[in-house]
Order: structure tokens, then C-alpha cells, then sequence
């Protein structure tokens, strides 16, 4: 029984180690393989005040600056500048203006936000533009407040975070765990620990319940017997220890 419970123990702490294997490669990766990229101020229309514009601008860089190395936005700032210069103002479109950015920064990735309000009716939407192509999600909030915005904002980028980084497909290319030993499967039961102590610990009293029954026993023979000789008395001794 000790030794079940040993073999159980160590399939567990076994099972438990191949645990962390799996889950320190992707650990590594999202902290030593930050792609450099771009953030471009949040693009509004609609009844938007500057403070919130702000407000969820700081929030989506905070998110953004966990996985990706973000440029800064002066530096932003001076790229938009030079590539308005670079561009004649009729051939400067949107997304020839957001390659131009790209090229002067030297980044693959460039996101933006854009929030738009109509009444109560607000639509946010986080694009990712990469080199040759792009990753878009939106969200739609009746009557939100900024502060009910925030946590829609935090949803989208770990969205596009995810698409980008094709973290599911991260995980599924990470190998199967080493098959178990064939005497740990064996060993392990599924019972807990505690039930095989506390039954150990049963069956022992019981035992010794049946040991003192005996004993008692014995010894009532013994007196019954002593008035027979020394045959009787002898007798009743041996009985007295036969356990």
C-alpha cells in the first residue's frame, strides 16, 4: 500500500513538471521576441472629447508595449511629418501614407485605433497593418461610458495580439508530452492519499480491537483452569500469549 501511494505521488509530481515544460517556451518567447512597431493617435469622429481620447489611447499603449517594442511618439510624429513631405497631398491616401511611416521607422507593424460615436451608438476598431497585409477588429457598446470602453479596448488588442502572434498555432506546434512510465499509470489508481492512510489506519485498529478481545479471553481461561493443577495454569499461560 506504501508503495502505491509512493508511485502515486510520484506521477503527479511527474505530470506536474511536463506542465511547466509546455508553458516556458511560450513564456520565453513573449518576453524575448518583442517585434518592433508603430501606434498612430486614435483617429475620432463623432461626439469625442481629447480627454477621452487620451484617456484610451494611454490604455491601448500600456496593452500594446506588453508584446511589442513601440516606437515612441515623437519619433512617430516626425515619420508622419517627413512622409506627408515625401507625398504630394493627392497621392498621399491613407494606406500609401501608413507604407511611408513604415519605411521611415524601419517597422513591419503599424496599429491603429479609430473610435466612432453616433448618439448613444460607439464603435471602436483596432487595425494592424503588417507588410503584406492587415488584421482588423471592431466591437459596438451602446451608451458606454469611457470607463466601460476600456476593458472593449483591452479585448480588441488581445485579439489582434493573437492573430498576429498566432499564439494558438504556438500552441498546438509545441510537442506531446513523454508518455508516462508504465508502472506510474499502473500505480495510479485515482484514489487519494488520505483515503489510503486513513484506511491503513482502520484496518490497525481493528487489529488490535481483536488482539485485546483475545487477550481478555485467554486470560478468563486461565483462572477457570488453575484450580485443576499445574497442567491447567501452564495452559492458560500459552493462551494468554498466542496472539
Amino acid at each position: 500500500m506504501a508503495r502505491k501511494s509512493m508511485h502515486f505521488l510520484a506521477g503527479t509530481l511527474t505530470r506536474l513538471i511536463l506542465a511547466g515544460a509546455l508553458l516556458l517556451p511560450a513564456a520565453v518567447l513573449a518576453q524575448d521576441e518583442k517585434h518592433d512597431a508603430a501606434l498612430t493617435p486614435v483617429a475620432t469622429l463623432g461626439d469625442i472629447s481629447e480627454t477621452e481620447k487620451r484617456i484610451i489611447f494611454t490604455r491601448l499603449q500600456s496593452q500594446l508595449s506588453k508584446s511589442y517594442r513601440l516606437v515612441s511618439e515623437t519619433d512617430y510624429a516626425a515619420a508622419e511629418e517627413l512622409a506627408f513631405e515625401q507625398l504630394e497631398a493627392e497621392a498621399c491616401t491613407e494606406e500609401q501614407c501608413i507604407r511611408a511611416i513604415q519605411d521611415i521607422l524601419q517597422v513591419e507593424r503599424l496599429f491603429a485605433l479609430q473610435i466612432l460615436r453616433e448618439g448613444e451608438l460607439t464603435q471602436i476598431s483596432l487595425t494592424l497593418v503588417r507588410e503584406d497585409d492587415k488584421i482588423v477588429r471592431d466591437d459596438i457598446c451602446d451608451g458606454c461610458s469611457t470607463a466601460q470602453l476600456l476593458p472593449k479596448v483591452e479585448a480588441l488588442v488581445a485579439e489582434v495580439i493573437r492573430a498576429d502572434l498566432d499564439l494558438e498555432g504556438l500552441v498546438q506546434a509545441l510537442p506531446p508530452p513523454p508518455p508516462l512510465a508504465p508502472q506510474l499509470e499502473e500505480a495510479d489508481s485515482g484514489i487519494p492519499l488520505w483515503i489510503w492512510i486513513v484506511g491503513g489506519l482502520a484496518v490497525a485498529g481493528v487489529a488490535l480491537a481483536a488482539t485485546s478481545t483475545s487477550s481478555s479471553s485467554g486470560g478468563g481461561s486461565s483462572s477457570s483452569s488453575g484450580g485443576g493443577g499445574n497442567g491447567g495454569g501452564s495452559s492458560g499461560g500459552v493462551v494468554g500469549f498466542s496472539y
